[in-house]
């Protein structure tokens, strides 16, 4: 074999091997004390994009859960505000209840509205103050926000927080005007003669078996409008209500102002609503007898729909049917009608069972056929009550039927907290139906900010399982595999050393070569 100096091939060798081994050990350290088996592209080119894109993923999963948990507490930051609304809500109706109640002076109820304005300015301060993170929450400017709850573009939640301001709760409608007491009181609807509310034709309006309950009472007519409310998104309740001072004693033109103390009348003498009222005691005073008339007339407010109220304030007899029914005043007699007069302060219509006659304004006896005067009928009023405007028309074949709905003088501007007034038994009235309306817009808007809520709930567990699946597969990628890459290191120390050892073999193998020269 020829021996060279010049150029020693085996030690050239073991440097190479010696080199790979030190590669392949200093990969191993550096992914040992990184944690990661892809350092630069070098180690894995095709693994460093894909597990670059799952990095970009995962972060921006990451980053859409706490998006979805702020979205979380902006939503329990809107609710606790409208939770206080709601309480000042609930005190409000109680205030306007115990407004309405007879026993109550104007002074009184002028108290008891000072206290509910106050209560109506803090909720409007609560619409305008509740914030978050500076954006305001109640005040309707909350309106279809995008909530980026993903990783990529547009995939987001709109969320929408209805207002609470005064002007928004409530939205209750107008009344009509009332028909009290005269002829010609609004018709009933018919098939051919209906209105149209919001695009939607009402049907007609029935009459019922219970007492009052006529065609063409308010009563009927809210159930007509009622039956069509998913197609309309308006509601209507009615209301009758008459006192001693709105009538005249039938066939005379006196008007009613008091009722005589010690009258009474017979049990029978007085109907209401074809129902027999008892007999009425006398009193010494004028309020003592319109109180004993209301206790009468009370007494079977369960057979007639209708209930009566002795007002100390104003020595009035008030009727009130809360469903809107007629309200129909009759007497046996025409010698009863000024019995009843004295006795309540109301006036009446002579109604004999099965004679067939009548008693008209001019206290001439009219036959039933011809008898059309209505002097002791009267008729309620609709409210309307819509979340926006309401567009009242007629169908082409019924001009005149807005006008029998006593709807002509309806007003499209809606009734909300800010126009809230309990100084009378109306207005308290009026205000209970506005509170009724806005304690049902709170109690939907909570529930939609509770549905909201678990919404965002849902989405941030489907986004940390997906967060958590890509982390797992980048770890499959990138992450070192400690059993295998220690192995790798303990394979090339070994190699080290053993090269180590053989480059030094190696580098001596010339020194034989001076044996040859000796």
């Amino acid at each position: 074999m020829a021996s060279f100096i010049n150029t020693n091939v085996a030690s050239l060798n073991a440097q190479n091997n010696l080199a790979s081994s030190q590669g392949g050990l200093s990969q191993s350290l550096e992914r040992l004390s990184s944690g990661l088996r892809i350092n630069t592209a070098a180690d894995d080119a095709a693994g460093l994009a894909i597990s670059s894109r799952m990095s970009s993923q995962i972060n921006g999963l990451t980053q859409a859960a706490r998006n979805a948990n702020d979205g979380i507490s902006l939503a329990q930051t809107a609710g606790g505000a409208l939770s206080s609304v709601a309480a000042n809500l609930q005190t409000l109706r109680q205030l306007a209840v115990e407004s309405a109640n007879a026993t109550n002076t104007s002074s009184d109820r002028q108290a008891l509205n000072a206290e509910a304005q106050q209560l109506v300015n803090e909720i409007q301060n609560t619409a305008n103050t509740t914030q978050f993170n500076g954006l305001n929450l109640l005040d309707g400017s909350f309106v279809a926000q995008q909530f980026q709850v993903g990783a990529n573009a547009n995939q987001t939640i709109a969320v929408s927080v209805q207002g609470a301001t005064t002007n928004t709760l409530g939205n209750f409608g107008g009344a009509s005007a009332t028909t009290v007491g005269t002829a010609g009181a609004a018709s009933a609807w018919t098939v051919a003669n209906s209105i149209i509310i919001n695009g939607t034709t009402i049907g007609a309006s029935n009459a019922t078996s219970a007492p009052g309950v006529s065609a063409s009472s308010a009563a009927a007519k809210a159930a007509a409008i009622n039956a069509q409310t998913t197609l309309t998104g308006v509601t209507a309740t009615g209301f009758t209500t008459t006192d001693s001072a709105q009538g005249a004693v039938t066939g005379s033109a006196t008007p009613v102002v008091a009722a005589t103390a010690n009258s009474a009348t017979a049990s029978g003498q007085l109907w209401i609503n074809g129902v027999a009222v008892g007999s009425i005691s006398a009193a010494t005073t004028e309020l003592g007898q319109i109180q004993n008339a209301a206790n009468a007339i009370n007494a079977v407010a369960s057979q007639s729909g209708v209930t009566a109220i002795a007002d100390a304030t104003t020595g009035k007899l008030t009727l009130n049917a809360a469903d809107g029914r007629d309200i129909q005043i009759a007497t046996d007699t025409a010698a009863d009608a000024t019995t009843v007069l004295n006795a309540t302060g109301l006036a009446a219509d002579v109604f004999t069972p099965g004679s067939g006659t009548g008693i008209a304004a001019n206290g001439n006896l009219l036959s039933t056929d011809t008898y059309t005067t209505q002097g002791g009928l009267f008729t309620g009023a609709l409210t309307l009550n819509s979340s926006a405007a309401v567009n009242i028309t007629a169908t082409a074949a019924a001009t005149n039927a807005v006008a029998s709905a006593g709807l002509t003088g309806y007003s499209a501007t809606l009734a909300s907290l800010s126009t809230l007034d309990i100084t009378s038994v109306t207005g308290s009235n009026a205000a209970i139906n506005i509170v009724d309306a806005a304690i049902n817009q709170i109690n939907g808007q909570q529930a939609n900010l509770g549905a909201i809520q678990n919404r965002f709930t849902s989405t941030i567990s489907n986004l940390n399982t997906s967060s958590t699946n890509l982390s797992s597969a980048r770890s499959r990628i990138e992450d070192t595999d400690y059993a295998a890459e220690t192995a790798n290191l303990a394979h090339y120390q070994i190699l080290q050393q053993a090269g180590t050892a053989m480059l030094a073999q190696a580098n001596s193998l010339p020194n034989s070569i001076l044996t040859l020269l000796r």
